[in-house]
């Protein structure tokens, strides 16, 4: 959903298009637009959730989101504003990998999913970001906070004020 008066856009990132992501009307609240978007095709949700993998290609969901970006940077109400992701899910890890490499975004949300195959580019994410995980996914969560950490006080001094 747009708003004129929109603060920032919110893209979100389900596990797969039968579900919604649960949040946007809290973030409209706040002036914030969202974009739901499923990266799988039909025929790609059946095979995944044929054989359990579902949407665990990240490197190709983290193409299309950021094609999806690309294509947001050149809508012209939208363009602008500052760009937050949210993947629930499997989307979890693409949202990570998306970060990684694109500048405009400035925030991250992470609810559930295997973020621990985002592992690799995890030094390279600025963006704060915010791991919602289930009580079974903790030790893979805590894995990925830890190398966050590392990673930004590598990036900055010891006077520096570091949050991941």
């Amino acid at each position: 959903m747009l708003f004129r008066s929109a603060r920032g856009l919110v893209v979100q990132v389900p596990p797969d298009a039968g579900r919604d992501a649960p949040d946007s009307e809290r973030l409209h609240a706040e002036r914030l637009a969202t974009l739901d978007v499923c990266l799988l095709t039909p025929d790609e949700q059946r095979v995944g959730m044929a054989t359990g993998a579902l949407g665990l290609d990240v490197p190709l969901v983290s193409a299309r989101l950021g094609d999806t970006l690309a294509a947001v940077a050149s809508h012209p109400p939208i363009a602008g504003l500052p760009v937050g992701l949210q993947g629930l899910g499997a989307g979890a890890p693409a949202v990570l990998v998306t970060a990684a490499r694109e500048p405009r975004v400035r925030a991250v949300v992470c609810r559930g999913g295997p973020v621990g195959l985002a592992q690799a580019v995890l030094p390279r994410v600025t963006a704060p970001v915010l791991l919602l995980a289930d009580p079974a996914e903790l030790a893979a969560g805590e894995r990925v906070v830890a190398r966050l950490l590392r990673a930004r006080l590598e990036r900055s001094g010891p006077d520096d004020d570091v949050r991941a």
